[in-house]
This record gives C-alpha cells, sequence and structure tokens, in this order.
C-alpha cells in the first residue's frame, strides 16, 4: 500500500477548538468583569492566606482554604489562579444568617 493510498484511508481529524481559557495570573485575573470587585492587592492578601501557617509566638493561624480547594496554581514564582474553582471556593465563603 502505498503513503497516498494510506493517507486517503486514514481520517485526518481536524484539530479540536481550544477550551475557553481557565487559568489566568493575577493581574490578568482581577480584569475578568464577573471578579471586578477584588483588587490585585486583595488576590495577593487571599493568596498569602491561603494556607494554614504558624505565627511569630508559634500559634497555628488558619489558612482561608483557597490553596486546599485547587484554585491556585503555582509554577515557580508565577501564580495561575483557576477561575471556575476559585468561583466555587467564593460560594462556599458565604455567610448564612440564621433568623433569631
Amino acid at each position: 500500500m502505498n503513503t497516498q493510498a494510506l493517507l486517503n484511508e486514514t481520517a485526518l481529524s481536524t484539530p479540536a477548538l481550544l477550551p475557553q481559557q481557565i487559568f489566568f495570573p493575577v493581574k490578568e485575573f482581577v480584569t475578568l468583569p464577573e471578579f471586578a470587585f477584588l483588587t490585585e492587592s486583595s488576590i495577593r492578601h487571599l493568596l498569602f492566606n491561603s494556607r494554614t501557617r504558624y505565627s511569630t509566638s508559634g500559634e497555628t493561624v488558619l489558612g482561608n482554604g483557597l490553596a486546599e480547594s485547587g484554585a491556585i496554581i503555582r509554577v515557580g514564582r508565577r501564580i495561575l489562579i483557576d477561575v471556575h474553582k476559585f468561583r466555587e471556593w467564593l460560594i462556599s465563603q458565604r455567610e448564612i444568617v440564621v433568623p433569631a
């Protein structure tokens, strides 16, 4: 079988469209309309407090759970935020008010 016949028999798939971008660096993340209420500083504050850590007196300071949600991806010094997981984490932070 020659090469041309083999190519004709093989279905060449067209490249699939790339899915919508879901990972954004901090500077781009704050420009998204959905998260326009956040500033770059507020995102960096959330990232800094995302993990449980120890205070200078040795006490445990609980994190905000953002790291455990999987919304943060660290590649070297670069920090990317997963939009879908961040949205899920944000919704989980709602306060439920019980009427007295």
